[in-house]
């Protein structure tokens, strides 16, 4: 089975980067990942941005968005 590219897993990097730092711009209060911000935090506002981006305005692929590995992804479904 083939894994993602290096630029694929950047992608990846890239997106809950930017999630992560929304959430904390948003927060009235200083927000820090592990501490109050949980991978399940950023999982959720991540599937939102997917679901708006990819599914509701069609601008992007998810698999453009945020790459998976088509055999895992069926796994957890």
């Amino acid at each position: 089975m083939a894994g993602l590219t290096n630029r694929q897993m950047e992608q990846l990097d890239v997106v809950d980067g930017v999630v992560l730092a929304m959430l904390q711009e948003l927060s009235p209060v200083e927000l820090e990942y592990g501490r109050n911000i949980s991978a399940e935090h950023v999982e959720a506002v991540r599937d939102a941005v997917i679901g708006v981006l990819c599914d509701d305005l069609k601008v992007i692929t998810e698999m453009e968005l945020y790459p998976y590995i088509e055999q895992l992804r069926g796994q957890h479904e």
